[in-house]
């Protein structure tokens, strides 16, 4: 029993609403960061691969109060038979201060807490801040996207966001914790903070329950990987579906029997309809793990602007080619991605591995380049 379960005020909360946000919770917790261990409780989406068997083993390693279930599903579902009631939706929850309360399945008590801690400005996440009483907010690392700009203005439109303002809703972070630091080029001047790394021995027990290290077999024989990413979810880019079946023409001709797509899990399954003899990883390995023991640095990785894509140096010090497609899909908040990744290549030793096409054309030609440079290792 957690040393907190019978009270109803409980430092943390958190919400996890992908397979990442898991991740850097256990991290944080179990390495007891601010006395997180056995005083934190943990809002976990229904829309986790795995979800339910995750939850349990959370709830058997008494590191959280409690673990609760959120039926993210349910807005999926909504979207999927009316976007015109999906947006009313979404409305509500901004608007509605205990909206979020509907989509937990086992209701807590009147609980308060501390601290909540997050990951982004979507509506779930709104509406979680806006439901349970709280001291400070934080926010936890959600990929690349909270390295520049405002975490706060990740997906959030500006009506929304003036909503959320003339509500006093739009609060400002006490701090935002990233695996690295260092890299960070985002408007948060202070109380930019590290996640401690996998540095114990339970941390590193608790991860490999949830996520066994089982892989595709591709990544054996597979050495370039689309990294991606889900459209509809960002609406920061120009260019949408279209321009990535371009993309991953180009990609299935240049590489057609080396090719290996590694789904998103909000991706809808094999939706990209390339050949028959395509391999998809959806075996739901963690990619960090697959960083360490799968990747070499002949690998390609190719993405928008996925975390995923510098992982393997930033975790594993290996160097892969990777290169980023965020100009060729119109991503609108450039500047602050090229200061990033310009000091990612300054991490490389050799920086002519790392790759930003302006255009389709460009990227034909690029690994046209990488093709021969890998012929002449």
């Amino acid at each position: 029993m957690s040393r907190h379960e019978k009270s109803n005020h409980i430092k943390f909360a958190f919400l996890a609403l992908t397979d990442i946000h898991v991740m850097e919770t256990i991290k944080f917790v179990f390495n007891d960061v601010e006395g997180s261990y056995g005083n934190s409780d943990i809002y976990v989406s229904d829309e986790i691969p795995d979800s339910e068997k995750k939850r349990g083993l959370l709830k058997k390693s008494n590191a959280f109060c409690h673990v609760y279930k959120v039926k993210a599903s349910l807005i999926t579902e909504l979207r999927n038979k009316s976007m015109f009631k999906f947006r009313l939706n979404n409305v509500y929850m901004t608007l509605a201060k205990k909206s979020f309360g509907k989509y937990i399945e086992e209701k807590n008590r009147k609980t308060t807490y501390e601290i909540l801690v997050v990951t982004s400005d979507t509506v779930l996440n709104i509406a979680f801040v806006r439901c349970y009483s709280h001291e400070k907010l934080y926010y936890l690392e959600d990929g690349i996207g909270s390295y520049f700009g405002d975490v706060r203005r990740m997906t959030t439109s500006r009506r929304r966001g003036l909503v959320l303002k003339m509500l006093g809703a739009n609060e400002a972070p006490e701090a935002l914790y990233l695996n690295y630091p260092d890299i960070y080029t985002g408007d948060i001047t202070n109380n930019v903070r590290k996640i401690p790394n996998r540095e114990n021995e339970l941390t590193n027990e608790v991860i490999d329950k949830l996520y066994n290290p089982g892989f595709d077999v591709s990544y054996n024989t597979k050495s370039v990987i689309y990294l991606d990413q889900p459209l509809f979810f960002m609406n920061n880019i120009m260019r949408g579906e279209e321009t990535e079946k371009q993309i991953l023409n180009i990609l299935y001709s240049e590489f057609q029997n080396d090719l290996l797509i590694r789904k998103h899990p909000k991706s809808e399954d094999n939706h990209y309809a390339l050949g028959k003899d395509i391999r998809y990883d959806n075996n739901g390995a963690q990619w960090e793990t697959i960083c360490v023991r799968k990747l070499h640095d002949s690998n390609i990785l190719v993405g928008i602007h996925s975390t995923a894509l510098v992982s393997p140096k930033l975790i594993c010090n290996k160097e892969p080619y990777v290169v980023f497609l965020y100009k060729v899909f119109g991503f609108q908040d450039e500047e602050k991605l090229n200061t990033f990744v310009g000091k990612i290549k300054n991490m490389y030793a050799d920086k002519e591995k790392v790759f930003v096409p302006e255009n389709l054309d460009e990227l034909s030609e690029i690994l046209l380049t990488i093709q021969s440079r890998r012929k002449n290792v």
